[in-house]
């Protein structure tokens, strides 16, 4: 294929003829004038065509010298990132025996407070009844006049349970225990609540039936009435 220089020359010998006979020379054809026109073609080497500069030893050894660097710094970021991560691994190791350790201990502890809970309970439970059974044989006398107790409840309280039941043959019961309450009868003023214990529940039950059975006795210009209570109050 000819060059453009050559397809130049090759238009320009046969220039178009208009009408009147005057050449005409398109744009396209234009001779070059000068060495700086822009009609004129710059031949510049094409990149395919150029040949390529030879490699010379000193090029390689660079080359290698700059990857040789480039590996050892990785290597020495590599061996930095695996000894954190052996430090951080060996730190997790010791948190986690010692939560491991803290939590054998707690374990331990929450054994032991669970036998000592179960220990309270079972006293709890014995104590609840104990009390109960205890109740079971309180007698509670309500308002009897300030003063008549005397100095010795439990004297005065045997004597009374004894003149309740009014047999003979019958000793006054024992009791292990008799203690003023609160009064609950809008006289605190004139009247007392004395709670006793009878030790026996068998002198409990004969005294209570007694009671039934008389109603009412006096002493010591004393009025007694009596009557059944459930202890404690509903």
């Amino acid at each position: 294929m000819p060059s453009i220089t050559s397809l130049y020359c090759f238009y320009a010998a046969t220039p178009n003829t208009s009408s009147k006979g005057v050449p005409v020379t398109s744009l396209w054809h234009k001779p070059p004038t000068t060495a700086m026109d822009p009609y004129v073609a710059v031949h510049e080497p094409s990149p395919l065509t150029q040949t390529p500069a030879p490699i010379t030893q000193a090029y390689m050894d660079g080359f290698l010298q700059e990857r040789h660097t480039e590996i050892s710094s990785l290597k020495t970021k590599l061996k930095s990132c695996v000894h954190d991560l052996k430090r951080d691994v060996n730190g997790l190791g010791e948190r986690v025996n010692d939560l491991e350790h803290t939590l054998d201990s707690c374990t331990k502890d929450q054994e032991a407070l669970w036998c000592t809970f179960m220990i309270l309970e079972d006293q709890q439970i014995e104590l609840k009844q104990e009390d109960l059974e205890s109740r079971r044989n309180n007698i509670r006398i309500r308002g009897i006049p300030k003063g008549q107790e005397g100095t010795n409840i439990m004297t005065f309280m045997a004597d009374l349970l004894h003149m309740i039941r009014s047999e003979p043959d019958v000793t006054p019961p024992m009791l292990d225990r008799a203690y003023l309450l609160p009064t609950t009868t809008g006289h605190a003023d004139l009247t007392l609540d004395i709670l006793t214990r009878v030790h026996f529940y068998t002198e409990k039950e004969a005294i209570l039936q007694a009671s039934q059975k008389k109603k009412s006795c006096s002493t010591k210009a004393i009025q007694f009435r009596y009557s059944r209570i459930l202890w404690p109050p509903h």
